[in-house]
């Protein structure tokens, strides 16, 4: 994921418009939409405000490895929000589709024992 969408997606999660983006980090909008769309790299500068702003580690934007953020819980305090790479994604996804197949097989089988 590159940084423009993960600073996208965080502001999204946290529902902060790009023009209040904008005021923390004293840019005018058509520069924070290229941040946004990977037409500009925001400097570590940057980095650390919009990491201030979201209440998250500045480090997150720098990881080259794909990450996702799963929304499981409460944004205001982080909790039960989970950061995983997408090999772990899909193999969560993949364990899911499998157990929900074999509920179903299972289901199958007591409707027709009936």
């Amino acid at each position: 994921m590159n940084v423009g969408y993960q600073i996208k997606a965080l502001r999204e999660s946290k529902s902060i418009s790009k023009e209040q983006m904008c005021d923390h980090l004293h840019m005018s909008l058509n520069t924070y939409k290229k941040i946004e769309y990977g037409e500009k790299i925001p400097t570590l500068d940057d980095l650390k405000i919009i990491a201030g702003v979201f209440d998250v580690d500045p480090t997150i934007f720098l990881k080259e490895d794909k990450t996702s953020i799963v929304n499981n819980g409460d944004y205001s305090t982080g909790i039960g929000n989970v950061v995983i790479n997408e090999k772990d994604l899909i193999l969560h996804v993949t364990k899911s589709i499998d157990g929900l197949a074999e509920a179903i097989s299972a289901m199958t089988k007591a409707i027709d024992k009936k």
